[in-house]
């Protein structure tokens, strides 16, 4: 049964990348677990217009006003004001290795009001940070991993795994290199792969249909631990 299971998200990912025509990757800047100030999911033609994608998306999975939200690989944060904007109070993280961009976080809440949601912004190496103990309902890796070599993606699994709360969910773009092998026994298992056909990204600011392809295949994988 796990076998016929593999097989089929591997076709399903198979196709969502096949349906797409070569094109330059707006790849991260991300090496070994290190991002540079740039986040290329918002420094993009789509500019803030990624954020409000990140909420459709993580609302479209069971995003509720009182989730718990780790952004992985948060950069600069532009787009995290939709997700700061919409979450209760203290429910929203965002996490970077660049010291730089996540001062630009905060300044961005205080340029944006949000100061009252109390978002934090922690610093993370290899995407080890403090946690305070408490877990995630969603975490969110949005043009971050498709830059990464084989063991900065196996850190990813390492540590975001014991922080996601049973039935959470874990949501990763540009995932044409994902192989469900990799979450073979670690807690997580394959909810869906979303396609390139399921949502029109020049409506967030993407030059066109086609330019925001790249962005898929997204995985969506939920906690079984």
């Amino acid at each position: 049964m796990l076998r016929r299971f593999i097989e089929s998200a591997r076709r399903l990912i198979g196709s969502a990348t096949d349906e797409q025509e070569p094109r330059a990757r707006a790849g991260s800047d991300l090496r070994g677990g290190e991002t540079s100030g740039r986040n290329p999911a918002v420094d993009s033609p789509a500019g803030e217009g990624a954020g409000d994608f990140q909420l459709r998306l993580l609302q479209d999975c069971g995003l509720q006003e009182d989730s718990r939200v780790l952004d992985a690989g948060c950069g600069t944060g532009r787009g995290a004001a939709s997700l700061v904007r919409f979450l209760d109070v203290s429910r929203y993280v965002g996490m970077d290795s660049n010291p730089s961009s996540l001062k630009a976080c905060r300044h961005m809440i205080r340029k944006e009001e949000l100061v009252a949601k109390e978002a934090r912004f922690e610093l993370g190496r290899d995407f080890a940070f403090d946690s305070g103990g408490r877990g995630f309902d969603f975490i969110l890796a949005f043009s971050v991993l498709q830059g990464c070599d084989e063991h900065s993606r196996g850190r990813f699994f390492t540590e975001m795994v014991p922080l996601l709360h049973a039935g959470g969910r874990i949501l990763i773009s540009h995932a044409d290199w994902f192989d469900p092998l990799r979450i073979d026994g670690i807690g997580l298992v394959v909810e869906r792969v979303i396609r390139e056909d399921e949502y029109d990204l020049s409506a967030y600011g993407w030059p066109s249909r086609r330019a925001g392809a790249e962005v898929f295949p997204i995985i969506e994988l939920s906690g079984t631990h």
